[in-house]
C-alpha cells in the first residue's frame, strides 16, 4: 500500500513540471498571432494646395492593430492624376504640385505593415485652393465688363 502514495506523487511531479514547461516555452514556440488584414484599414484624407509642397499625414487616421507599424506605399493607376511629384516620407505623402494647381485630384496609396498585410486603397483628395486675388485678377468684381470679350457672339 505505501507504493501505491509514491506512484501518485511521482504523476503529480510529472504533471507539474509538465505545466511548468508549457507555460516557460509555450511563448517561444507559439508566438502571437499576426493580425489579419481586417484589422488594417486605410482612411481616404483630403487636403488644399495651390503652390508650395504639402506634407500630408496619412497613416494618422488609418487604422491599426495596437502595437503593429505602418508604412506608406503609393499606388500608381487611374486615381493617382496629380500633375507633379509624389513622395513618400516615413508615415506621410509629400505632393509637389508641378504648376499652381488649379484642378482638383486624386493621389491613391495603401497602408502596410512589415508582417505583410496591406490595407485596401485609400485617397489623398488634393483640392486647388487658389487665391482669391488669382480668382479675381482679371478686373470683373469691379463692375469692369470691358476686360471679357465676347468670343463668336
Amino acid at each position: 500500500m505505501k507504493k501505491e502514495p509514491l506512484r501518485s506523487r511521482r504523476i503529480w511531479k510529472i504533471l507539474l513540471g509538465s505545466l511548468l514547461a508549457l507555460v516557460v516555452w509555450a511563448p517561444l514556440a507559439f508566438p502571437a498571432v499576426i493580425p489579419c488584414v481586417g484589422d488594417l484599414s486605410a482612411i481616404d484624407d483630403s487636403v488644399l494646395v495651390y503652390e508650395d509642397a504639402v506634407v500630408v499625414p496619412v497613416l494618422e487616421n488609418d487604422v491599426r492593430p495596437p502595437g503593429v507599424a505602418l508604412s506608406v506605399s503609393i499606388v500608381q493607376g487611374a486615381n493617382t492624376n496629380c500633375p507633379g511629384s509624389i513622395d513618400v516620407d516615413f508615415d506621410a505623402v509629400v505632393y509637389s504640385p508641378e504648376t499652381p494647381l488649379f484642378v482638383d485630384c486624386t493621389i491613391k496609396y495603401q497602408a502596410t505593415s512589415p508582417r505583410g498585410p496591406q490595407s485596401t486603397d485609400a485617397l489623398i483628395h488634393v483640392y486647388a485652393d487658389i487665391p482669391p486675388d488669382v480668382i479675381f485678377a482679371d478686373g470683373f468684381e469691379s463692375g469692369n465688363t470691358a476686360a471679357w470679350t465676347c468670343v463668336g457672339c
